[in-house]
């Protein structure tokens, strides 16, 4: 005998299980300040890589005066490209922390209800493998 809320309940954890559920799921193997610490570090390789790329090609284009001439004269330039990458560097660590925090906890409160929809389940599974009906006792009950 199938039992209709219980099909609905599996249902929607099946459905979390496999869309939104793989990625909280996985998020949720480690705390959140590992995760966000994790996401944190990524987002300064990605600035300073990209940043060193954008930088590399700007510089490419003083070459020849800097050989010729000497650094000197583009100190305050240089002084200005490291006041830019760091103002970069904070704004990204501070978006990403912000961002991610977000990310985790709602994808904390999805897995906790989760967590209360397979507890429901279990009580179902309990309920029916305690009190086994016969078929007389089923007349009244919704079957598919």
């Amino acid at each position: 005998m199938i039992d209709v809320k219980k099909v609905r309940l599996m249902t929607r954890i099946s459905m979390y299980e496999n869309g939104q559920g793989k990625k909280d799921l996985k998020m949720n193997r480690c705390r959140q300040r590992t995760y966000i610490s994790m996401k944190v570090i990524e987002s300064i390789l990605c600035v300073t890589i990209a940043y060193l790329i954008v930088a590399g090609l700007f510089s490419t284009r003083y070459v020849t005066m800097i050989v010729t001439e000497g650094f000197g004269e583009f100190k305050n330039i240089a002084a200005a490209l490291l006041a830019i990458y760091l103002i970069l560097l904070l704004l990204s660590i501070v978006l990403t922390y912000f961002y991610h925090r977000d990310k985790y906890r709602k994808a904390y409160q999805r897995i906790v209800r989760y967590d209360k929809h397979l507890s429901k389940l279990e009580e179902y599974i309990k309920d029916n493998a305690e009190s086994p009906k016969g078929p007389e006792e089923n007349k009244g009950e919704e079957v598919i």
